[in-house]
C-alpha cells in the first residue's frame, strides 16, 4: 500500500457527483487534497454562480480559510465521484 492510500484509508472521504464538499461563507476548519476525481470551485455574486476553477487529482483547496481564519471564500463541489 502506498502512502497516499494509507492516508486516504485513515482520513479520506468519498463524495458523490454534485455533492457540496464545503460551502462559501461556512467556517473553515479543514483543508482538502484530491486523491481521485475533480472538484469545481464556485463563487456567488449578484445571484449568479461562477466557476472559478476545476481542480484535479493532487490539487488541494480550503487552506485559505484556515490561514486567514475567515469564512470560506468559495464553494467546492464534487465533479463525478471524488475522493
Amino acid at each position: 500500500m502506498e502512502l497516499g492510500e494509507e492516508v486516504f484509508e485513515k482520513y479520506g472521504k468519498v463524495y458523490k457527483n454534485g455533492e457540496v464538499i464545503c460551502k462559501e461563507g461556512d467556517k473553515g476548519d479543514s483543508m482538502y487534497i484530491i486523491y481521485e476525481g475533480a472538484v469545481k470551485i464556485t463563487k456567488r455574486a449578484h445571484d449568479k454562480e461562477t466557476t472559478l476553477a476545476v481542480l484535479k487529482e493532487g490539487d488541494f483547496f480550503g487552506e485559505m480559510a484556515i490561514i486567514d481564519r475567515e469564512p470560506r471564500s468559495a464553494s467546492a463541489i464534487a465533479e463525478g465521484e471524488t475522493k
